[in-house]
């Protein structure tokens, strides 16, 4: 079939046998990441779950630590929000 080749190209399709958020998917795709080189490009649902989980793994520490630093700050009401009060100097509130 040539419909999949185009010079030096190769285009493959894949269908796995469990679902887009499988946890066999997803190894699946890390194993095709892994086997294959740089110039290998994935697309698809299952290769975005995949890049979401990854990025979601890697950057919810530094949330978790940015979230645990503005609790502390005492401009911050109990929900991790800035009071209004701190936004809008008391001359600007109720239209006044």
């Amino acid at each position: 079939m040539n419909a999949f080749n185009s010079g030096d190209a190769t285009m493959m399709f894949i269908v796995f046998d469990d679902g887009t958020s499988a946890d066999t998917t997803l190894e699946a795709v890390e194993n095709i990441r892994k086997i294959s080189n740089e110039q290998c490009f994935m697309s698809g649902m299952s290769a975005i779950v995949a890049d979401l989980k990854s990025i979601t793994i890697s950057e919810t520490p530094i949330y978790v630590v940015n979230g645990g630093c503005t609790c502390c700050d005492s401009s911050l009401n109990h929900n991790g929000f800035l009071s209004y009060s701190c936004v809008f100097p008391s001359e600007h509130r109720n239209g006044g």
